[in-house]
């Protein structure tokens, strides 16, 4: 057995590659206790992950025109017997990207321009592209007029970094009004009925985020007395001003006001024409909408004068005949109407009266 007197090692230096990931390079350097290798030297240069051969050859100072890879490789001298050195995770990396500062996402409010700014601080400018006609370029600032994709790219060097491209999402909305939100709301704290001693409000469909504020500009929880948070909708149980700021898929911001006003005064409120042949059943009859009101009585006259309805009762339907029988029916006219009533919650006003008319068609 004849025993190499004089083993060397190898160690390896890198150049970069181009950002194409073309044109790197590879050096060796023999390192070892006992000094050089024996003679000439060879080298097998090796894709380290499929192993397949990348180059071979006699000059390794340097290994020119290495793509972007991980290699290892063999360096055989010339002794008798040859000595091999063998060195493994070699890696040739392209420049690292220029950083590039943009916003990924940029939505627009009711406006028809935005400006969008790029900076760099390793590369040696900002370049803009996009939908034709779709955006101006001052500097490094894009004003856009057109919703769609940009591209923000970091220009490299091509030898220190490389360029960076940023996809930028330019979005342009308009605010949602909150139609379905009334100007004032009116509760009656004492009704027993749900209905009347609170008053629920919902700005309407097409929002994604909705809150809610008390008249000193609280944020409206479920735990803040006096209201109930369901969803986009708010109960509310007391008197005093609310606020919502509603924000759309956009993120448009749209804002509302509501006078939410304590009021227990008896009302009626009640059609002006009714017609029992229609096809829709509520317009059949005759019926009146009473609120905080008792001791109810209704009394419906003809054109002469002549009492052809009378009724105790604040649900009554007056179908359009004399005293409500279908088998005497009234002809088309005007009815005038009287109803008597006293206040629900204020009784000391005394006896109190209303009076309108509604049309009968056939």
């Amino acid at each position: 057995v004849v025993l190499d007197a004089d083993p060397f090692g190898i160690s390896a230096t890198t150049e970069n590659a181009n950002c194409d990931g073309e044109g790197g390079a590879i050096e060796i350097t023999f390192t070892g206790a006992n000094g050089t290798p024996v003679g000439n030297t060879s080298y097998v240069l090796r894709d380290q992950t499929s192993g397949s051969v990348v180059g071979t050859g006699t000059d390794m100072n340097p290994i020119p025109n290495i793509n972007v890879g991980t290699y290892s490789i063999e360096v055989t001298d010339s002794d008798t017997p040859p000595c091999t050195a063998s060195l493994t995770d070699i890696d040739v990396v392209s420049p690292p990207l220029a950083d590039i500062m943009v916003p990924s996402d940029t939505a627009v409010c009711d406006q028809t321009t935005v400006d969008v700014e790029a900076t760099t601080t390793t590369g040696t400018g900002i370049a803009w592209s996009g939908p034709q006609g779709g955006f101006t370029v001052t500097g490094t600032t894009a004003t856009i007029t057109q919703p769609g994709t940009y591209v923000a790219t970091a220009l490299g060097d091509d030898v220190n970094t490389c360029d960076n491209d940023q996809d930028v999402l330019v979005t342009f909305g308009n605010s949602t009004t909150p139609e379905e939100l009334p100007r004032v709301a009116i509760i009656c704290p004492e009704d027993p009925l749900p209905e009347n001693s609170s008053t629920k409000l919902f700005p309407g469909p097409g929002f994604v985020s909705v809150n809610w504020f008390d008249e000193d500009g609280n944020p409206i929880t479920g735990s803040t007395a006096g209201y109930d948070v369901s969803g986009d909708t708010l109960i509310v149980f007391r008197a005093g001003t609310v606020s919502g700021e509603f924000i759309n898929p956009f993120d448009c911001i749209s804002t509302g006001e509501v006078d939410v006003i304590e009021d227990c005064r008896p009302r009626i409120s009640a059609p002006n024409v009714f017609r029992p042949s229609s096809g829709i059943a509520v317009n059949q009859q005759f019926q009146v909408f009473p609120v905080f009101i008792q001791d109810f009585e209704i009394f419906i006259f003809s054109r002469w004068g002549e009492l052809v309805f009378h009724s105790n009762d604040q649900n009554f339907r007056w179908n359009g005949g004399y005293d409500n029988d279908d088998s005497r029916p009234l002809p088309v006219g005007t009815y005038a109407y009287l109803i008597k009533f006293t206040s629900e919650f204020q009784p000391e006003l005394g006896e109190q009266e209303q009076r309108g008319g509604v049309t009968l068609l056939r």
